[in-house]
């Protein structure tokens, strides 16, 4: 058997043997025996003791990935020289890279966005090819400088 700290209507703690584990000035507070399941939080209702109920789960929210857009030289900058190389010399021989690179040299673009369709599957297709290593893909999507 244990004893109850109760405190508006709810148990606030409970002890074995309040008399000894507390000062006498809050041992006084502890005076209601309880059964040994009964916890903090439980409450006495219609003469049973009832466990508080456990909230249920939420989802977690899904938070939107925000995709930065960053300069054409700044978007080349995040792949590393030896893939650059790989990725020029590849796009003398690939229509689909050498098209991919063109958008990106091109004077009037002035910012890659890194959430574009057309720019993720560009790079995608790097990856497919062996051009870039398959975990490079959301490295460089992220747009962040390593």
């Amino acid at each position: 058997m244990k004893y109850a700290w109760i405190e508006n209507d709810k148990v606030r703690d409970t002890a074995t043997d309040p008399k000894n584990q507390f000062h006498p000035t809050v041992a006084v507070y502890y005076d209601t025996e309880v059964p040994d399941e009964v916890q903090s939080g439980w409450e006495l209702i219609d003469g049973t003791w009832v466990a508080p109920a456990v909230p249920e789960l939420q989802e977690p929210i899904e938070t939107p990935v925000v995709y930065l857009k960053i300069s054409p030289v700044e978007f080349k900058l995040l792949f590393t020289g030896p893939e650059r190389i790989a990725i020029r010399a590849a796009s003398t021989t690939d229509a689909l890279i050498e098209d991919f690179y063109e958008i990106i040299d091109d004077p009037r673009l002035t910012v890659v966005d890194l959430g574009l369709k057309s720019t993720q599957d560009g790079i995608g297709y790097l990856a497919l090819l062996g051009l870039i290593a398959p975990e490079r893909v959301p490295e460089i999507l992220t747009g962040i400088f390593k």
